[in-house]
């Protein structure tokens, strides 16, 4: 899961046209049948003004 959050800092957030904004930030966890599992990551985020 670290190397989760480290993508999104550091590469998607970075090459995306979206930065941060203040709000919780949270993830989800479903555990599916055969020990399989799905995550969903919840940030806030605002579109970049253009500069």
């Amino acid at each position: 899961m670290h190397d989760l959050w480290k993508r999104i800092w550091g590469e998607w957030f970075p090459s995306s046209n979206y930065e941060s904004t203040d709000g919780p930030e949270f993830e989800m966890t479903y555990e599916r049948a055969n020990n399989m599992y799905e995550m969903e990551v919840w940030i806030p985020v605002v579109k970049k003004s253009a500069s």
